[in-house]
């Protein structure tokens, strides 16, 4: 267990950035799964462009954090 105040501190934002990270993440890889079954199932165009878009929106946030 961390003994400096500052390493109390740190260790508690680490926790705090690592919940957000997989919140993320998870929400990422949710996406793109959901775009690779629409592929596979043969929808549409026009519905697999949004959710392309929904695609790249969710990377570009992740890499943004």
């Amino acid at each position: 267990m961390a003994i400096k105040k500052s390493a109390k501190k740190a260790a508690k934002r680490a926790l705090k950035n690592y919940e957000i990270n997989l919140v993320v993440k998870l929400a990422m890889k949710k996406s793109i799964k959901t775009f690779l079954k629409n592929v596979d199932d043969g929808v549409e165009s026009k519905k697999i462009n949004t959710v392309l878009s929904d695609v790249y929106s969710k990377i570009d946030k992740a890499v943004k954090q």
